[in-house]
């Protein structure tokens, strides 16, 4: 206990003794003893609201790495959402050895356009 030996605490014993007095220092021992689980208390009290505090800080930051897990996961899944240009569709074609004779997206489109304004005429 706070690295004093037997022999000092007689010495700070009897000196207590001495100079409080023997009616006194059970009083005293008392509010000492008091005083001491107060602090105790309170320094436990410290402890757990710090580690509490910690835990959440915790739990926050494991909430956001996990979006950030799902996010970049689901990143390249915007990319494959998104139509492919005629370009691609060329290059794709090309790639897999099949020749593009035929015409183009752009032609398609315009020639349903077509159709469609002779429909609505």
């Amino acid at each position: 206990m706070f690295g004093l030996g037997a022999g000092e605490l007689l010495i700070i014993f009897v000196f207590a003794l001495i100079f409080i007095g023997p009616k006194k220092l059970p009083e005293l021992a008392k509010s000492l003893g008091k005083g001491l689980r107060e602090f105790q208390k309170a320094k436990d009290d410290f402890v757990n609201v710090m580690q509490q505090e910690a835990d959440s800080i915790e739990s926050e930051t494991s909430k956001h790495e996990k979006i950030a897990d799902s996010q970049a996961k689901t990143d390249h899944l915007d990319d494959a959402a998104r139509p492919l240009t005629e370009e691609e569709l060329v290059a794709m074609g090309n790639v897999e050895g099949v020749s593009h004779d035929g015409p183009t997206i752009d032609e398609i489109e315009e020639s349903e356009a077509k159709e469609q304004a002779k429909k609505d005429s």
